[in-house]
């Protein structure tokens, strides 16, 4: 996944490299029980979704392929948090 895609952009992405519809995957980049289970707070995982180089099982579910890049973001960040309060101080 490029950096700076939108979720339209990465679904497509997704999608072209066989991991289901394009709106299947959007669809659970916006479904409202998943956000709450990842603690994003808006309407979509704009934003959450890491940019790298993923690998998948075929037939992931579109939920499970959003968990993942929602859960790389949140593993990098908590990795920096660390290094971005020492520079702060």
């Amino acid at each position: 996944i490029p950096e700076g895609k939108n979720i339209l952009e990465v679904a497509a992405i997704l999608a072209e490299a066989g991991l289901g519809d394009a709106a299947a995957l959007e669809a659970a980049m916006r479904d409202p029980a998943l956000l709450k289970e990842l603690e994003i707070p808006g309407p979509t995982a704009e934003g959450y979704l890491f940019p790298e180089t993923y690998e998948f099982l075929t037939g992931s579910e579109p939920g499970d392929v959003a968990r993942r890049l929602v859960r790389q973001f949140i593993t990098v960040m908590n990795e920096l948090k660390p290094q971005a309060t020492t520079m702060l101080s």
